[in-house]
């Protein structure tokens, strides 16, 4: 069950969280290959072929209701993502 609907827009002060979307993939595609970014991260998603499958995993999380993936705006640019997750 989803208890959040897609899309949706949540504003900040200084970020846009908005709903995932297919049309954000090359951004954040390209804003991944930074591998210092996945420093700390237990797992490295610098990797073209390795980021690819994640977003469209994403997007099925959501449609199944575990999560709900956002792409990160500031100053109308992408600059990241996260994901809210949660439980029945």
């Amino acid at each position: 069950m989803n208890l959040i609907k897609a899309p949706l827009v949540l504003k900040g002060q200084t970020v846009e969280l908005v709903s995932l979307d297919k049309a954000h993939f090359d951004a954040l595609e390209k804003l991944a290959s930074e591998e210092k970014i996945w420093r700390f991260y237990p797992f490295d998603l610098a990797n073209p072929e390795k980021f690819k499958a994640t977003l469209p995993a994403a997007l099925e999380e959501r449609e199944s209701g575990s999560q709900f993936p956002f792409t990160i705006f500031y100053k109308e640019q992408i600059i990241g993502s996260t994901r809210y997750g949660y439980s029945a």
